[in-house]
This record gives C-alpha cells, sequence and structure tokens, in this order.
C-alpha cells in the first residue's frame, strides 16, 4: 500500500539540516502510523526543483513523543533511521517500523541542508504487507488567509480516529464537527507556498511565409493592364513578344534535337477534343503528370508531387482569370541575394508548341483537356530562356529545387526507418503533412539497397512519388502514391485486384482500377522501399503557429475529464470570430527532454461559459454537446487533431490532459491555423485563463476528516458531520454563483470503472448538502427545503451549482459518507466565486 502527502518549504517551514540547532524542528513533520508486525516501508522524498536548481534534501525517522505534537528536540534513541544530505531529485529510506504502543506514530522530518530555502515536495511511503500504512502532515495551525489551493494535500489509505487525532485538529478555521466561525471569500487571497514557479503558459506566436510585395504586385497589375490592353486593341486572344512560337523560345542552339518534334504552336482551345479546356481536371482535382520527350525530369517530378494537393497547386497561379483573353501568370522562386524580392512573377501566353498528333510536345496532364502542367512548364522555360533551357538536374537533388522554385518552401527531409528512423514519428509528420497544406514527395533510391526489390515489386528506383493521401483506417495504415501516368504497376498488397480490397474499403478510399500512375500500399511496405522524403509547404501561404510551454505539476495535473480534478487542469480562452480550422497538436516532454511514451495525453475543445463567466475556467462537462472536439487519451509522445470551429461569442475552452490524476510532465501545446486574409494578423484570440480577479473563478479550499460521523440526512448524529461556513463579501441583493465540489482523498479512484468495485468500502458514496442562509449556530439533522443536496454516489468526488445571497448572510455545507461508509477516508473541497 502507498500513501504520500505534498508539501513545501516555505519561509515559516524550511529550519534546515540537524546542525541548525535552533531552527532545524521548523522543517515540515509527518505523522506515520504503521499497523502491521514486521513490515517493511519505504520512503520517497521527491523535490519539484529541477536541473541545475536541485537543492540539498534528507530525511529522518524519529519516534513521536505523543500523538500530537511536533519533535522539538534531537535525541538519538529517537531516531530510527536517516539519509544522507544530496542534491538529488529523490532521498529513499528503506526501514522496518513496528507499531508502537499506545498507537504513538512516528514522525517524518523532510529537510533542505540550508535553513531558509524553498521548494515543493511530495513524501510517499510504500510497504507490500501493510495495507493501512497512514501519513499525516503535522503543520503548525494556518491562519485563515493560508487556506488554499497551496494546502498540504494528503493521499493514500487514510485512517484517522480519536486515538490518532482528535477530531478538528487539521481543521481551518470556519469547520469543525459542530459549526465554527464563519469563513469570508475575501480570506482566500494567499500566496500558495513557495516552490518552482508556475508556467506562464502564454501563447509564443509565428507568422510563416509572405506574400508578393507591393513592387511585384504593382508590376504584376501592369502586365496584365498591358496584356488586356492588347486584347482589346487586336480584338484577339494575348501574344507574348517576349516569348514567342518560334525557334529561339524552343533552344539557342539550332540542333537541339527535341525542337525538331515540334510541328505547330496551339492554344488549349484548339488542342483539347471537347472544345472545352480547363485549367485543372476539376474543382478538387489536378489531374496526373505525363513527363515530356525532354531532360525536365526533375521537374515534372516536382509538379507531380505539387499536384498532391490542388490548393498548393493553384497558389503557383497568381492570376488566372484571364484564361479567356489567352494567357497566364505564374510566380516562380528563386533565392536572389542582390534583390529584396525573391519572388518572380512571370506572364505567358498559351500557345504551346505541339507535335504531329496534335498534343503538346513536353510535359504535359494526362487528361488532353487539362493544362495547368503546360503553362507552368511554359512559364519555367521562359524564365530560363527557352524550353532547352530547362534540361538536366538543376543540382544533386533536381527535383527538390523544382519545389523550391515552385512553393518558395524549403524542402524537409525527416528520416525514414531505413535509415534509422522512428516509424512511428514519421507516420504523425505524414499525419501533419496532411492536415497543414505540405506537398510531399517519396522515393527509392536507385543506388539503394531496397532497389532491386522494389523493381521486381514495379517500383520505380528513383521516381519521385506524390503523397496522395494517407489515413489510418480498417485496413490498416494506407497510402495512395502518384507516380507518372506511364509508370508499373505496384505488384505488393493493396495492389489493384489485391484480395484485401473489400467493397467497404473499395467504398471508403473511393478506389478505382484506372491506369493513371496512382496506387495503394501500406505503411510497413513503404518503410521497406522508401528512405528519401521531401516534405513542403508553398512559402508564401501564411501560416500561424501559437506555441505554449507549460507543465502539469501538483494541482495542475487533474487528470481526464473522467475525474472531478479536471477542472485543475490549465486551460485556454479560443476566440474565434469567422470560420477557421485549426490543428491542435499536443506533446508530452520529460524534464530531461527525452519524449515520453508511457502516459495517455487528450484533450478537449469545449464550449466556454457564458456572460460574465465567459473569462473563467470550464469546472466540467456537463454532457456531449458541449464538446467540439475530443481526441481520447492515447499512449503516445504526441496527439494531433484538427477541427473546424464556427464563430461563437461565446469563447471556446482548449483542455489538454493525461489520463490520470497526479500526473507530471511537461508538455507543449501547438495550434496551426491558416491566415485567411495573408495579412501576417491572428485571425483568432488564444490566451491563458487568468487568476482571480481577472478572470478565474474565486477559489476557497478546505480539507477534513470524516472521523467522527457518518451518518446520512435524517438519521441522529447527521448534524455531527463536518461543516464548513462562509459568506460572501458585497452590495445586499447579490447574487454569487457557486460551485461547490467534494473530492475523495485516500481511496483508491482507478476502480471506478472495474465492475462491483463501486461498493468497495476503500470507495465510499460521498454526499453533499448546501444550506444556502443558514443562522448562526443553527444545525441540522434533516434537511431544510431551501437546502441544495447532492445525492451520494461512489466515485472520485461530487458537485453541485447555486446562485447564493451575497452580504451579510453566511451559508453551510455539509459534506458526508453514503450508508455504509467508512471513517477517515475522504476529504473535502470546495471552490466556488
Amino acid at each position: 500500500m502507498t500513501a504520500s502527502v505534498e508539501g513545501a518549504w516555505t519561509r515559516d517551514l524550511s529550519g534546515g539540516c540537524p546542525k541548525n540547532e535552533s531552527t532545524w524542528h521548523q522543517n515540515p513533520q509527518f505523522q506515520l502510523f504503521p499497523s502491521a508486525e514486521g513490515a517493511t516501508y519505504v520512503l520517497e522524498l521527491r523535490q519539484y526543483n529541477l536541473p541545475p536548481s536541485l537543492l540539498t534534501i534528507g530525511m529522518w525517522v524519529m519516534k513521536a513523543d505523543d500523538l500530537q505534537g511536533r519533535k522539538r528536540h534531537i535525541v538519538s534513541a529517537d531516531t530510527v533511521g536517516k539519509t544522507k544530505f544530496k542534491a538529488d531529485e529523490r532521498r529513499v529510506l528503506e526501514l522496518q517500523l513496528p507499531p508502537r504502543e499506545g498507537g504513538l506514530p512516528y514522525i517524518v522530518i523532510c529537510s533542505t541542508y540550508e535553513p531558509g530555502q524553498l521548494g515543493r515536495f511530495t513524501l510517499k511511503v510504500t510497504s507490500p504487507e501493510d495495507e493501512r500504512v497512514t501519513l499525516v502532515p503535522l503543520q503548525p495551525p494556518p491562519a485563515p488567509e493560508a487556506v488554499s489551493l497551496g494546502s498540504l494535500k494528503a493521499s493514500g489509505s487514510l485512517r484517522a480516529s480519536r486515538k490518532h487525532m482528535p477530531l478538528g485538529s487539521f481543521n481551518p478555521p470556519g469547520v469543525s464537527g459542530r459549526g465554527g466561525m464563519p469563513y469570508t471569500a475575501a480570506q482566500s487571497t494567499s500566496a500558495a507556498p513557495a516552490g518552482p514557479p508556475p508556467p506562464s503558459n502564454e501563447p509564443v506566436i509565428e507568422i510563416e511565409g509572405q506574400g508578393l510585395s507591393t513592387k511585384l504586385q504593382a508590376e504584376l497589375a501592369a502586365a496584365i493592364e498591358a496584356a488586356v490592353q492588347q486584347c482589346s486593341s487586336t480584338g484577339g486572344l494575348y501574344e507574348d513578344a517576349q516569348f514567342p512560337p518560334e525557334a529561339s523560345s524552343l533552344s539557342t542552339s539550332t540542333d537541339w534535337a527535341p525542337g525538331s518534334l515540334v510541328v505547330s504552336w496551339r492554344r488549349p482551345s484548339e488542342i483539347a477534343p471537347s472544345g472545352e479546356p480547363k485549367l485543372f481536371k476539376s474543382s478538387w482535382q489536378t489531374g496526373s503528370v505525363h513527363p515530356g520527350r525532354i531532360g525536365d525530369g526533375w521537374l515534372c517530378e516536382a509538379l507531380n508531387v505539387i499536384s498532391g494537393d490542388m490548393e498548393v497547386c493553384e497558389q503557383i497561379f497568381v492570376d488566372v482569370s484571364h484564361g479567356d483573353k489567352g494567357f497566364y501568370a505564374v510566380r516562380l522562386f528563386e533565392d536572389d541575394p542582390n534583390s529584396d524580392d525573391d519572388w518572380h512573377v512571370v506572364l505567358v501566353d498559351d500557345r504551346l508548341p505541339c507535335g504531329e498528333d496534335g498534343l503538346p510536345c513536353f510535359g504535359r496532364c494526362e487528361e488532353p483537356d487539362v493544362f495547368w502542367m503546360c503553362i507552368i512548364e511554359k512559364a519555367i522555360a521562359k524564365h530560363y530562356g527557352s524550353y532547352a533551357g530547362m534540361e538536366g538536374p538543376k543540382g544533386s537533388r533536381g527535383e527538390a529545387q523544382a519545389l523550391e522554385l515552385l512553393t518558395g518552401g524549403r524542402a524537409a527531409h525527416p528520416a525514414s526507418p531505413l535509415l534509422g528512423g522512428d516509424a512511428g514519428e514519421l507516420w504523425e509528420k505524414l499525419m501533419e503533412a496532411q492536415r497543414t497544406k505540405y506537398v510531399v514527395g517519396v522515393r527509392c533510391p536507385a543506388n539503394s539497397a531496397a532497389a532491386g526489390k522494389a523493381t521486381e515489386m514495379g517500383l520505380v528506383p528513383g521516381r519521385t512519388y506524390c503523397l496522395v493521401s494517407a489515413g489510418d483506417v480498417i485496413g490498416g495504415k494506407l497510402m495512395k502514391l502518384r507516380g507518372f501516368y506511364s509508370d508499373p504497376e505496384w505488384k505488393g498488397k493493396w495492389s489493384d485486384h489485391d484480395s484485401a480490397w473489400t467493397n467497404q474499403m473499395r467504398q471508403m478510399l473511393n478506389y478505382q482500377d484506372v491506369k493513371d500512375g496512382s496506387f495503394w500500399i501500406n505503411f510497413d511496405d513503404f518503410n521497406k522501399y522508401f528512405s528519401e522524403l521531401d516534405f513542403v509547404r508553398m512559402a508564401d501561404d501564411r501560416w500561424t503557429r501559437l506555441t505554449v510551454k507549460s507543465r502539469w505539476m501538483d494541482e495542475t495535473a487533474g487528470g481526464g475529464p473522467a475525474y472531478i480534478t479536471w477542472r485543475n487542469n490549465y486551460q485556454w480562452l479560443l476566440h474565434i470570430s469567422r470560420p477557421t480550422r485549426i490543428t491542435f497538436q499536443l506533446t508530452a516532454v520529460s524534464s530531461k527532454g527525452s519524449k515520453l511514451a508511457n502516459h495517455a495525453l487528450g484533450l478537449v475543445v469545449a464550449r466556454g461559459n457564458i456572460d460574465e463567466d465567459s473569462k473563467r475556467r470550464k469546472l466540467l462537462l456537463r454532457d456531449t454537446s458541449e464538446i467540439v472536439l475530443n481526441v481520447d487519451p492515447a499512449f503516445s509522445r504526441r496527439i494531433s487533431a484538427e477541427t473546424l470551429l464556427e464563430p461563437s461569442h461565446t469563447p471556446y475552452v482548449v483542455v489538454p490532459y493525461l489520463q490520470g490524476p497526479g500526473e507530471e510532465s511537461a508538455f507543449s501545446l501547438v495550434l496551426l491555423s491558416d491566415d485567411r486574409d495573408d495579412d501576417g494578423k491572428l485571425d483568432f484570440s488564444f490566451e491563458p485563463v487568468r487568476p482571480a480577479p481577472h478572470g478565474d473563478w474565486h477559489i476557497l479550499t478546505s480539507r477534513n476528516y470524516w472521523a467522527h460521523s457518518t451518518r446520512i440526512p435524517g438519521e441522529i448524529g447527521f448534524d455531527e458531520n463536518p461543516q464548513l461556513r462562509f459568506r460572501f463579501s458585497g452590495p445586499q441583493g447579490a447574487k454569487a454563483h457557486v460551485f461547490i465540489f467534494v473530492e475523495t482523498i485516500g481511496v483508491q479512484t482507478d476502480m471506478r470503472l472495474q465492475a462491483g468495485v463501486q461498493s468497495s468500502p476503500r470507495y465510499p458514496a460521498v454526499g453533499l448538502v448546501l444550506v444556502p442562509s443558514a443562522a448562526e449556530g443553527e444545525r441540522f439533522q434533516h434537511l431544510p427545503p431551501k437546502a441544495v443536496h447532492a445525492t451520494p454516489q461512489a466515485r472520485d468526488g461530487i458537485w453541485l451549482e447555486a446562485h447564493l445571497d451575497v452580504g451579510d448572510v453566511s451559508h453551510l455545507v455539509i459534506p458526508y459518507l453514503g450508508a455504509g461508509g467508512i471513517r477517515g477516508c475522504g476529504s473535502r473541497e470546495s471552490r466556488f466565486e
């Protein structure tokens, strides 16, 4: 069994090691009650400070002098064990502790080496033989203002009785078995115990990408105006005098062999069999690519990759509105150290070099009515001076240079499993690319060890394939790749006519057995052959990235929505004024910077509170209608999801979490969104919930034990249950919106999902009664008509909501155990505005 206590070395509780004779007794002290003969106990003291700021810490165990008091003197005969002082994250002590006569406890003292040092810690005791081992904090009675979320919290199998702990010995002012002094909300404003500062949780904003400069926009506008004027004056289609349909546009050399293939220059309207040419296959498809008969494979492969994303392909064109006048404008990127502009705008007419068959001689789309590839290729030919100027690879990886030429984005090259990369990480990158307008090219190098087998399986070594789509479906992790139209067919699993295809899979993936250079392949087979990858996104597609670095720790490690402590997780408010698509990415990182895979990460985006509560955290999820995005917990180092958020006057609340309460980890939360106006300004606002009084709820916290009565309402003795009185300062007649939570502490909250365990005495049913405007000293055995009652539930906590009077009136909260509950195994916590 394990019991643990969270504590802190504060200015009043940091006395240093025993060499500091006058102050050492001021350290945090804890009663340890063993209950099993011959049991072994392992004590662990863990500090929250991280390198290089680790404190030098240690602990020692002594025999207590009485049932209640703290140790004030060092007596060697009383010391039963101790650790050395060391600047470690944790100190461990193992020893046997037989139960003492008269039920006296042992005292565990946790200390820094030097007095006055500040920090947080956890003391944990574990015993495989003792199921009832108990830790009880012996802190000096706190002043009223010290009762806050920073108070110590005990957990484990707690057992408190009159023999060990008189009723009320831990009660803060205003909490007792028979009433007590009122407690006002104004008293809850003290600072929490000293320790590592909490994260700021402020997002860091990055705007990626850039648009055409004002100078280029003006030049483009002037070129378009001149072209339109030419069409108006001639009454015909535009003719580009700078790149005419002549041999000089094909090559500067008269003996350039491919030039002899050109027998005419024709416009799309003359080439399309239907007589109705199109720039793209449809409003959502580009169409497949057919390489030409010149040496511009580097460009054709890049265009094949670009065609994997319709929007990226469209963005290469900066003017398509004058296609009916016979011209288009394309933008190309080349890093020019002598210019402030790296983008170049090229305006061309649509007269294309054609062969004897009447079709374009060089690169073209397979569909004879589609011409986007021909237009881009002609613009690049004009940029390089001629079609011959495009021949030959433009570097050791020409297609990567072509991708930069077309997008302005630098190609990223994540490592494949064949080159030592992690398959899980690669799949996550592929999924992120699908969501964020990246185009992806993949390649099996011709000189790789896998090239021979790849050829046997129908792949073309050295070919750059386009990643058309990918996803985790019923059939597993599948990817759709596309090569050139004339490429051979893939022969492995999920190839055409493979038995893996079912009618359901065909419908789900819109599978069609057509010869267009595309095929489906599973991720495992992909990793056997492909080792080179290019990830590129359009550079002037402005993109907003907001990054928050934070940490789940102490109270903020609230666990998932199934737990009542979920509300304690850090939360952010997201304001949306127009439809916005956002990708959320959550990554857990250990204190040493290595990624974790042993925590279940989850994320909720919910509708926030309304009206005057809109700046406050979400305390609970009443039903699924409040959830707009839910990423179920997954044991992964990173999770991500995308959603389209509609405009809302009520903010959305973003809550990342680890599945289990108390699990701690550093994490980063990233929001990715397209800049809709490409103006470099945020399309939405994102900020953490601010502490009260600037945003969040005002909070009161009280901790206590059911050590005297387990009576339910209506039974004699119900009025002896612990009670909490409170009032709100403010104008008479006003109302306060109140949420009250009771949380069980020291029970096994992970048993809830196991059938039949809810009735276990280790998982007691807890009820809650609120009596508004209760008179001073008034006690209740039966519930008055005005009482608000949350009936007992066997879970980790219970809650109720009310609107209460403000001013010179007090209210009464009575938590209780349901019928059959046990004593000394719970605590209550109340939070309200």
